[in-house]
């Protein structure tokens, strides 16, 4: 049965009285419930619901599976709708409980923040996560794809918002590695973003930008049996940086991760290839810096693979 004018009016007026528990509203996001219900009547909807405790998550479900809906049947999406989404989208409330609602979010996202009147709910949004990620109320390996829709969509936005080096006011900073933590498969939100944009928004303040987003980048890209290689962004920003040794020592410092799983020093050892390719570069400082690095981190595997060796016969002769 299609939810009628009058039905709407009812469910708005359920969520008014606070009787039904706000997880029961969900199911108007399932089988194209929503569908019927006109764009005004679903704003005020969803508007209520996330006035609720724990009804911002239920508000966004919904949202999503009716923007998917009018996707699917090739509909263009209510004006209510859009604003909708922005404004849900500028005072979230997100937990890492639910990681359905990091898939959800990335639609509304994708549908809602296009275009400069998405400009302030998606700056309101990064700084709300750039603070949860700073003092560790949310973890930003819960929110990849979140995090890929803001960098995708609004990309200035999200570079100005994540990569400034301007604490919060309680003067915690956002750890930018979570971005990209060679420890798991996840994909940094970054190669979202066309290296041109990237390095046009690094050019603006060469002197701040360029290291600020050396850290966060993806620097390596790896083939099936095959050794790594730079990525193109990484090399352009050595060719291009006023400080170019200086992003090269960013990189060399991410050699080694700061959470792995199996063999630190394989992993450090697997990445000493990307110096030996630098002899193209043009800046001899770069290349006479890379080579000065080879036998330092060449002797650091070395005592870290003693010391990994070390600890798995101790461990193995405690289980004997």
């Amino acid at each position: 049965m299609p939810i009628s004018p009058a039905g709407a009016a009812r469910l708005k007026r359920a969520v008014a009285l606070g009787k039904a528990k706000v997880a029961a509203f969900t199911f108007l996001g399932w089988g194209r419930a929503s569908d019927a219900i006109s764009g005004q009547d679903l704003k005020e909807l969803l508007f209520a619901l996330a006035e609720r405790e724990d009804g911002f998550k239920v508000a966004a479900d919904i949202l999503s599976m009716r923007l998917h809906s009018d996707n699917d049947q090739k509909i263009e999406h209510a004006g209510e709708l859009i604003d909708t989404g922005r404004l849900l989208l500028a005072r979230p409330s997100l937990t890492d409980r639910d990681h359905n609602l990091d898939f959800h979010l990335r639609k509304v996202v994708k549908a809602c923040l296009t275009g400069p009147d998405g400009v302030d709910a998606a700056r309101a949004l990064c700084e709300y996560m750039k603070k949860g990620f700073s003092d560790y109320s949310l973890s930003a390996y819960s929110w990849g794809q979140l995090l890929q829709g803001l960098f995708k969509t609004q990309p200035r936005v999200a570079l100005e918002v994540f990569l400034s080096s301007t604490p919060q006011p309680d003067g915690s900073t956002l750890d930018i590695d979570d971005f990209n933590d060679p420890s798991d498969r996840r994909k940094n939100p970054l190669d979202e973003i066309p290296t041109d944009e990237l390095l046009r928004w690094c050019e603006e303040e060469p002197a701040r930008r360029y290291p600020a987003a050396a850290r966060a980048i993806s620097y390596f890209k790896s083939e099936k049996d095959a050794p790594l290689e730079w990525t193109p962004l990484a090399k352009e920003m050595l060719k291009r940086a006023p400080d170019r040794v200086g992003i090269l020592t960013i990189f060399v410092e991410r050699f080694s991760p700061s959470s792995w799983s199996g063999s630190r020093a394989a992993i450090v050892e697997s990445r000493l290839i990307l110096l030996e390719q630098l002899g193209d570069l043009s800046d001899a400082s770069v290349s006479d810096f890379a080579r000065q690095q080879l036998p330092v981190l060449s002797e650091q595997v070395a005592r870290e693979r003693e010391w990994e060796n070390k600890r798995d016969s101790d461990r193995d002769e405690r289980f004997e």
